[in-house]
């Protein structure tokens, strides 16, 4: 499917005698998670700086970003008519602003250490730098109603952020309130902000150094937010993401038979800057991914073989422990994992939520336990339990299910329900997992 969209923005004078120069006009476009998009921009260009000449007295990073904004302001019939069209959230019409910058096609080069330029600049050269590129994206973000803003590290890395008020983020970001004051009214304005490197997954800043890197970072162009804020606590897709999808049979391990998963390679890649939750809401998903993954016809076949739910969740902790190689990461959605075939204990767990609810469990049956650095489930059964590590809440003895704990026998894997590795002790954390089914 082809998206087509031509726009051809006002160019018109600014307010206050600035001069707008003539428009830039620049053709974006770019191959788009199983589909392709093309559109025409024509934008706004030139206006004046403080000292009189194009393009100069941009001094700070966040004058650049409005500057870009203002450029922009007519992309949003584009925006909008796509995500009217193909059911995008927030992070759809993030995810086509960033494609529509970089369907521009201008070459990433390495910074000079000169002041950015803004948007019309870049065209006209044929080129951007890191930064230039995520003042651009940030501009268009601006421009269509988000609340956006600039902060740079000690090391002088710049990095956006995303307003957001989205609650258990497991994320770096900034957390801020500000005082408004109205006669003698009090109003707080709380945001959280979402920080992205241009690169990374939304809030992981594997480029920065993580969140020892935020110390001593500064915020350019601070002011009250007054914009919409991104919400990621519902993941709409795009039907174009579909496409490719094809069924994964991966032999159940000291059982019979497959377990079979649908795997969809443009839909990974599409959430693959998606943010993350803690555990214990990012299982929020969960009934999204058990419709994706469709494994529950597979599962439940192995557990009429096996008939026994011990045995049966023996089976299913074996067969994630083959077919997944244990790589640490942040807990992703379940199709990225699917495809890239790797997973750490989050991750696994998340797995395992899905599968034992096609079993048969439900989400007050699951709770996760964690230690400082891992994470496990413990699942409570009406049936017979299996000996072993458990915690005893007022519902009753959940056993644990730690679904990185590899144990081999004569070379043969035998982990299993129950077993925990004397490293991490008695001394846990357990967490509701409610919001499977919110009520």
């Amino acid at each position: 499917m082809l998206m087509f969209f031509t726009m051809v923005f006002g160019t018109g004078l600014g307010g206050g005698g600035v001069t707008v120069q003539e428009p830039v006009e620049v053709s974006t476009s770019s191959e788009f998670f199983g589909t392709r998009f093309r559109t025409h921009l024509t934008i706004q260009s030139g206006v004046k700086g403080r000292r009189g000449e194009p393009h100069q007295g941009w001094d700070e990073p966040d004058e650049v970003l409005q500057e870009n904004a203002r450029q922009l302001t007519d992309i949003e019939p584009w925006i909008s008519s796509s995500a009217e069209r193909f059911n995008f959230d927030d992070y759809g019409k993030f995810r086509l602003m960033v494609s529509s910058m970089d369907g521009m096609g201008l070459e990433l080069v390495s910074s000079s250490g000169a002041d950015p330029k803004p948007l019309d600049v870049l065209i006209e050269l044929g080129s951007w730098t890191r930064e230039e590129r995520l003042l651009a994206i940030g501009g268009g973000l601006n421009a269509i109603g988000y609340e956006v803003s600039l902060f740079e590290t000690q090391g002088g890395q710049l990095l956006l952020g995303l307003g957001t008020r989205d609650p258990d983020l497991n994320v770096e970001s900034i957390d801020q309130r500000w005082t408004v004051r109205r006669g003698e009214q009090t109003q707080y304005v709380d945001v959280e902000w979402l920080l992205w490197d241009g690169v990374s997954r939304l809030g992981r800043l594997y480029d920065v150094g993580g969140s020892t890197a935020l110390d001593g970072v500064r915020q350019h162009g601070a002011r009250v937010p007054t914009g919409q804020m991104f919400s990621f606590m519902k993941r709409s897709i795009p039907s174009f993401t579909m496409r490719g999808k094809s069924r994964v049979k991966l032999p159940f391990t000291g059982g019979e038979g497959d377990l079979h998963m649908t795997r969809y390679p443009f839909l990974a890649e599409w959430w693959s800057l998606y943010p993350t939750f803690r555990f214990e809401r990012q299982v929020q998903f969960v009934q999204q991914e058990r419709t994706l993954l469709g494994m529950g016809s597979s599962v439940r076949r192995m557990l009429r073989n096996v008939g026994n739910q011990e045995q049966a969740v023996n089976v299913l902790l074996r067969t994630l422990q083959t077919h997944f190689k244990y790589v640490e990461g942040p807990l992703r959605p379940m199709v990225e994992v699917i495809e890239s075939g790797e997973a750490d204990c989050d991750q696994l767990a998340m797995l395992a939520v899905v599968a034992l609810m096609e079993m048969g469990f439900e989400d007050e049956d699951l709770v996760s336990i964690r230690w400082p650095g891992h994470l496990a489930l413990g699942i409570h059964s009406s049936g017979a339990v299996p000996t072993g590590g458990s915690v005893s809440m007022e519902s009753g003895r959940y056993v644990i299910l730690d679904t990185t704990n590899y144990l081999y026998r004569k070379g043969k894997l035998v982990s299993r329900w129950g077993a925990v590795a004397d490293k991490y002790g008695s001394d846990v954390t357990v967490g509701s997992l409610a919001a499977i089914s919110p009520r």
